[in-house]
Formats: C-alpha cells, sequence, structure tokens
C-alpha cells in the first residue's frame, strides 16, 4: 500500500529532523517523553482540557505513582500550574494531535499572570545534556505574547522552575535565579516573534550587577503559524564537550551551550557559544519549564509542543 503523498512528506521530515539531531561523543542515557500515552485523566482528542484558573494551584504527574492531567514521565514529575497568588494565573491545557505529534496545547495566561508546564526531577541528570522539542505558535490574532522556556536544577527541592508562586527571568529583573542555567524568550508585538536569552549584568555599559538583562539571538526569524525543532546542546561541566551533527564535530565550552532551530544555528553577538546564566557549575540538569505569562487579547496566545527528548552524558570529564 502507499503512503498518500502529505503523509510521505511528514513521515520524511520527521524522519530528517531524528537523523539531523546532535550526538554527544560521550556515552548518554536518553530520557523521552511520550504525550500521547494517556496514562493521565488528560485523554489525547478528548477536547477535555485542564485549567487551575479558580484556585490557583498545580496538577502534578509522577512517573507511575501520582496520576495528574498529563502522561506519566519516564522519570521525574511533570506539572501544570498557574500562579496561586494574586492575580491568579490563567492558563489552560489540553493533549492533541497536530502536525502528525502528540502535543500539549498550551493556552497562555493573560497579561502578568504566571501560567508554567514544567518537567524535572528527571532520572540520570548530568551538567552536560542535549535538550530537544517541537513548538508551534498558533497563527492567531494575538497582538501581544510571551513565552519563556528554561533549563535547570530542582534535585527534589521546590524552587523557581516548578513553584506556583513565582515566574521565570526576564528583563531587567532584580530577583536572584540560581537554579537556571539557561532562560529564553519569544516575546511578541506585532508580526514578527524576536528570540532572546537572559544573562547576568555587570557593572558595565550602564548595566547593574545580578540584574537580569536579555540579548537577541540571531539566526532564525520566529513567526505566528510558524512550526519549529528547538535544539539546545548544554555543558555545565567544566570543560569543553563535543558532540557530531551531520558529520561536523561542535565543541560546547565549559558553562555555555549552543542553540539550533531548524537546522540552523543561532549566534549572539557574532558567536554560537553562549553563556549560561546563573547555576553553579557542574550541578546537573535535571529540568525545564515552558511559561506563558502574557496573551492580548485574552486566550489568543496558543502554541502546541511535543517530540521531547534529553540525552544525557554520563560521565562528562572522563
Amino acid at each position: 500500500m502507499k503512503l498518500q503523498p502529505l503523509l510521505l512528506l511528514i513521515f520524511i521530515g520527521k524522519f530528517a529532523f531524528a537523523q539531523t539531531q546532535g550526538v554527544w561523543t560521550k556515552p548518554v542515557t536518553t530520557w523521552k517523553y511520550d504525550l500521547g500515552a494517556n496514562t493521565g485523566t488528560g485523554v489525547l482528542n478528548s477536547g477535555i482540557g485542564y485549567t487551575t484558573e479558580t484556585t490557583g494551584g498545580n496538577r502534578v504527574s509522577t512517573a507511575s505513582s501520582n496520576q495528574g492531567f498529563l502522561p506519566y514521565p519516564p522519570s521525574g514529575s511533570a506539572m501544570l500550574s498557574n500562579i496561586a497568588t494574586p492575580p491568579v494565573g490563567t492558563g489552560e491545557w489540553s493533549l492533541e494531535n497536530y502536525l502528525s505529534s502528540a502535543s500539549i496545547k498550551f493556552i497562555s495566561s493573560r497579561a502578568g499572570r504566571v501560567a508554567k508546564f514544567s518537567l524535572y526531577n528527571i532520572g540520570n541528570a548530568s551538567p552536560v545534556s542535549s535538550f530537544f522539542y517541537k513548538i508551534s505558535f498558533a497563527d492567531a490574532n494575538v497582538d501581544v505574547m510571551d513565552w519563556r522556556f528554561g533549563i535547570g536544577l530542582t534535585n527534589g527541592r521546590v524552587n523557581q522552575l516548578n513553584n506556583t508562586t513565582a515566574g521565570i527571568p526576564g528583563n531587567t529583573s532584580k530577583t536572584s535565579f540560581p537554579n537556571f542555567f539557561a532562560t529564553l524568550r519569544w516575546a511578541a508585538k506585532g508580526s514578527e516573534i524576536p528570540f532572546s536569552y537572559c544573562y547576568r549584568g555587570v557593572e558595565a555599559d550602564g548595566e547593574s550587577e545580578g540584574n537580569t538583562y536579555e540579548r537577541k539571538l540571531n539566526g532564525a526569524t520566529f513567526s505566528k503559524g510558524g512550526t519549529y525543532n528547538m535544539e539546545f546542546y548544554c555543558n555545565n561541566s567544566s570543560g569543553d564537550q563535543h558532540y557530531l551533527r551531520n558529520k561536523v564535530d561542535y565543541a560546547v565550552p565549559a558553562n555555555s551551550f549552543h542553540i539550533w532551530v531548524n537546522s540552523v544555528q543561532l549566534t549572539a553577538n557574532g558567536s554560537p557559544n553562549i553563556g549560561s546564566y546563573q547555576l553553579v557549575p557542574n550541578l546537573k540538569l535535571d529540568a525545564f519549564v515552558f511559561q506563558g505569562s502574557t496573551s492580548i487579547p485574552a486566550k489568543a496566545a496558543v502554541c502546541y509542543i511535543s517530540d521531547f527528548l534529553v540525552n544525557q552524558v554520563q560521565n562528562p570529564l572522563k
């Protein structure tokens, strides 16, 4: 039986993406999250979503023990949360097939109200890990939106990656975020969606020591209705780490990371080596979080996220 042309193109596209993902040159373990497993109370394509809008709070799925809305992750916990302190968050989530992938549909919170989707306490975590996922921004009549993504450490504790009382870094926060290795932001006003990363300021160029600032990332253009395969190669160890991508060797310096979007490597200030945010060097990376905190008009900012994969180098300094 022959595949229909559209299905064949989708298959080829997914296969090509899998083949071009970078591979660490040292042995790894792999963590892969299946959003279509239907082991939570939410069922793929059921049309029934989840929100904590009336009370704040959260809903957690823990590997094979605590059943929340989302499927069990292979290890660790998956959490949906609206900030519980006023103004209470208004995010909503559902599970849908989108562009041939089981996806979480994330409807952002309104302006100034935080909603988060967190995956944390991932097993076999390492200071050197690569993170992959696909994100699509709905082609909607949205004027302003603010999506953020962070990578860091929870290590069995509650902090800014997985709590219900705080958001994650953005320009020009004066708050300390010691558990974040990397934080990124899509903040759209108008037709395009600028993509930036956060860093800690120093007493130079008009910046204040310890404040959070943002710098634009170059190489990819994000837009409403677009779909993007995201790749993050993160090195929180004290030495260079290498990965192969399309048979080319890339070195990630200590306490830095690389980003690829739809097979294009991004740069900041002309360099692909992006400095880490605040996490102490050599600590493991066992968590990541997505945040939606602005939608104007309300409920217009929507994204679909899928195809989660983490590869963890088990002995980075050997």
